[in-house]
Formats: structure tokens, C-alpha cells, sequence
């Protein structure tokens, strides 16, 4: 799995409405990737927004940084929204999960 860091913060005095349909828009696009798996967005104290986002592959990914109406996104993004980002890209090392509904521990490798 390839997981990307998305650290985000909105440009000064930028409607925060129109950022949040901006940003809710461009992950709506990431659904017509096949490979893109999910993202989820949080936000901090300080005003930093950041968004981890699954893929299968990293021919995944490389389509969604390749898709069009991402670009456009993004120069959208630049234009009139962010005031930084940085996103880094990620391999899973290995993944260990649990949960109440399924209490047994899965360790996966890589």
C-alpha cells in the first residue's frame, strides 16, 4: 500500500467554505482513480489540515498525480487556496489492526 501525507494550510483570509468544497471536490476526483483506496482529512490546532490518503499501487498514485482535472485542481489550488502544502509519499512498512467488532490482532508485512 502506498500512503500519502497531505499537510495542507488554507491561504490567508481565503473563504473557508469555499476551501473546504474546494478540498471536498478534489477528493471526489481521487474516487475515479481505480487504486485510490480512501482518504481522511484532519485538522489541528494551529491551522495545519492533514489528509492521508490510501493506494493500492504506486501506479495508483502515479495515475492520480497524472489525471487532468487533478492538475487543474491543483493550479486551482495554488491560485487561490493553499497558502503551503507538502506531501509526502509513503510505503507501508507493515500494518497491525484491531477492532472491538473483530478483536483479533492482524500484523501484516509490507
Amino acid at each position: 500500500m502506498i500512503i500519502v501525507v497531505f499537510k495542507h494550510r488554507p491561504r490567508a483570509g481565503v473563504n473557508l467554505q469555499e476551501y473546504d468544497q474546494f478540498i471536498k471536490d478534489l477528493y471526489l476526483l481521487g474516487k475515479q482513480i481505480p487504486g485510490f483506496l480512501s482518504v481522511s482529512e484532519y485538522s489541528a490546532e494551529n491551522g495545519d489540515r492533514v489528509a492521508i490518503e490510501h493506494f493500492a499501487t504506486m501506479q495508483a498514485l502515479e495515475q492520480w498525480r497524472a489525471f487532468p482535472e487533478h492538475i487543474r485542481m491543483i493550479q486551482l489550488g495554488w491560485e487561490r487556496f493553499y497558502g503551503s502544502y507538502t506531501a509526502q509519499v509513503c510505503t507501508t512498512v507493515s500494518s497491525v489492526s484491531w477492532s472491538v467488532d473483530s478483536p483479533v490482532v492482524k500484523e501484516e508485512k509490507g
